[in-house]
């Protein structure tokens, strides 16, 4: 039996079984290698900032010098991420992302402590690093 997904592709699942079978698994079950959730990328033995933003809103780009200048201050102290809301919609969508950029900074448990909705500079982000214990 042969599901009609596709049809431009039934023709040539119908001649290789294996593909199609393949296909429908495909499209049933999104990329396991993509990470849907940030407990996956959250660093449980450090202080974690998290900032969600997009290449195509103008205060997301001003947290590009912020995010790189933090990312080098505190290399192996705090992990520093970025996530493109565009690119990881069910991220964006399973925390409540509605604003960009929104910067979520983490404990060392994994466990939300703070959250802020637009930009904010180096000099907040470094204080909130400060309140979580890096140094």
């Amino acid at each position: 039996m042969t599901l009609n997904i596709c049809p431009l592709f039934s023709k040539f699942a119908m001649q290789n079984k294996i593909l199609s079978i393949f296909f429908f698994f495909a499209v049933l079950i999104p990329a396991a290698t993509q990470a849907d959730d940030i407990a996956l990328l959250v660093n449980t033995d450090k202080v974690t900032m998290v900032n969600f933003g997009s290449e195509k809103c103008l205060p997301c780009r001003m947290m590009t010098p912020v995010i790189n200048k933090l990312k080098k201050e505190y290399a192996g102290k705090a992990s520093i991420l970025y996530i493109d809301i565009y690119e990881n919609r069910n991220i964006a969508r399973k925390y409540g992302i509605s604003t960009v950029p929104t910067q979520i900074f983490y404990d060392k448990q994994g466990l939300e402590v703070f959250r802020h909705i637009g930009f904010f500079d180096h000099e907040n982000s470094w204080a909130q690093l400060e309140k979580l214990g890096v140094r």
